[in-house]
């Protein structure tokens, strides 16, 4: 069924990101996502017991090995950071660089481009001219520096074609 909807930027841009990489829409996403939310069961939300604000469970369990591989998702955001830097046209903000979470900016008009080559490379980055780019368990230090040439070909291409 088609129907008109007011969707906030974000949330879209969020939802086309997700669809391209589970190569579907992103009216499909939103309605899956849609759907779960309405047929969870009222148990999956916060309760007090006793005074104290106990959280539903919404992954896997933490443990001391997880908390202790936060310093290595740490160390590859720094890596991460280090290897943007210098890149022409991009800023990054260097507090971000203190938790798992890099923010680059990029000139607009490269925006489309450089996510177009990511994506071809299999990285996927979300849309537009200001990026959060995260480490967590499932990067890797060689997936931080896959992602550092892949961006720095991209600049290097970019620098190569203004010249000429």
């Amino acid at each position: 069924m088609r129907t008109t909807l007011d969707i906030d930027d974000d949330v879209l841009a969020a939802a086309k990101d997700l669809a391209a990489g589970q190569k579907t829409t992103a009216g499909k996403i939103i309605s899956d996502l849609v759907r779960k939310a309405l047929t969870q069961p009222s148990s999956e939300h916060a309760t007090w017991e006793n005074g104290v604000l106990v959280l539903p469970m919404r992954g896997s369990v933490v443990t001391p090995e997880l908390v202790d591989r936060l310093a290595e998702d740490h160390d590859n955001a720094a890596r991460l950071a280090r290897g943007l830097a210098d890149l022409p046209g991009v800023s990054i903000d260097p507090w971000s660089a203190q938790t798992n979470m890099v923010f680059m900016g990029i000139p607009t008009e490269q925006a489309s481009d450089l996510k177009a080559r990511l994506l071809a490379d299999g990285i996927l980055i979300g849309n537009g001219p200001k990026l959060r780019l995260v480490t967590h368990l499932d990067v890797s230090r060689a997936d931080i520096d896959r992602a550092l040439g892949a961006i720095r070909g991209y600049f290097a291409g970019a620098v190569a074609t203004a010249r000429h």
